[in-house]
């Protein structure tokens, strides 16, 4: 079997790196934001990382834990607090056995604060305990947005990984969704301004022999 294919345990997906399709749809996205985003206002300025082996969370559920707290408070907050649309994209990863999320998104500066303060309430509130205080978050402000991309990248499947200029780093065993983008930064919303990927991202690469 692929290392690229799910393994099921206790009806979870279960997975080694991030696939083909869904590192040329984050770096897709990353492009857009580096040039459609700049021009809006509203790039994508701020670096969240949750460690969840500070928390009282099994890493079986840190994939819907975190769906719930980005869906259900995050995005809602935001909605209540500005017109802005969401615009976002995350990374989880299981270095060391150590699960943690790797959250890029747009926050207006003057929200920042009240960001800061509510993460912490969201988190405890959707996945409990949380045993090591402040160093379970970490906030910090994005300065090269298509250089943190390639970092957050190094999960890729390793026999792609070169290709895309990206250097492979195991990232352990991951449940659930391992990565993913928000819809303002999807394939619908990038076609309408048909900005695409990289150039060497486009074709699709024929599978190495495992």
């Amino acid at each position: 079997m692929s290392l690229t294919h799910s393994l099921k345990r206790g009806g979870n997906r279960r997975t080694r790196h991030i696939g083909w399709r869904q590192a040329r749809n984050l770096r897709k996205a990353i492009h857009y934001a580096d040039k459609r985003l700049v021009e809006l206002g509203r790039p994508l300025n701020t670096f969240v990382t949750i460690n969840f082996g500070h928390i009282a969370c099994p890493p079986e559920v840190v994939s819907s834990i975190f769906e719930k707290l980005r869906d259900n408070h995050f995005v809602r907050w935001l909605r209540y607090e500005t017109s802005d649309l969401s615009y976002y994209f995350w990374v989880i990863e299981n270095a060391g056995g150590n699960t943690h999320v790797h959250w890029v998104l747009h926050l207006p500066k003057s929200l920042r604060a009240a960001f800061d303060a509510k993460l912490a309430e969201w988190l405890a509130r959707v996945a409990g305990l949380i045993t090591c205080g402040e160093s379970a978050i970490r906030i910090q402000t994005v300065t090269k947005l298509r250089g943190l991309g390639l970092y957050l990248l190094k999960g890729m499947d390793p026999r792609y990984a070169a290709r895309c200029g990206v250097r492979h780093v195991p990232q352990g065993i991951v449940y659930g969704k391992r990565c993913g983008v928000s819809k303002s930064l999807g394939p619908a919303a990038r076609a309408r301004l048909s900005l695409g990927a990289p150039r060497r991202l486009n074709p699709v690469p024929k599978l190495l022999s495992t």
